[in-house]
């Protein structure tokens, strides 16, 4: 699983704003049906403090979240957990995953 934001052409996003996030699966998981739980948190102090993401699933079945990135906040990380009906479970952490600009 990762996160696919839409970011400018110098690789950030506004500080201030609302994105959403894209979330692309892979593996066993991307198989429609195959997802017993996914859950996002984010973190804009290089991952020493995380907040819950509410993960969304549109009529196609692609996923995404919603970040709203704090006027003063310089990055974005991601907490991804994912168990698949299989029972395999998967923790990714991706710090800075993106920058923020004023």
């Amino acid at each position: 699983m990762r996160p696919a934001p839409k970011l400018n052409l110098h690789g950030t996003a506004p500080a201030g704003s609302t994105l959403t996030v894209p979330l692309k699966l892979s593996g066993a998981a991307a198989a429609a049906g195959q997802v017993a739980a996914l859950t996002v948190n984010v973190s804009y102090d290089s991952g020493r403090t995380w907040k819950p993401l509410t993960v969304t699933t549109d009529a196609k079945g692609a996923r995404s979240v919603s970040v709203k990135h704090p006027a003063t906040a310089k990055a974005v990380s991601f907490r991804v957990d994912l168990k698949d009906k299989g029972g395999n479970t998967v923790r990714e952490t991706i710090t800075n995953a993106y920058r923020l600009a004023p």
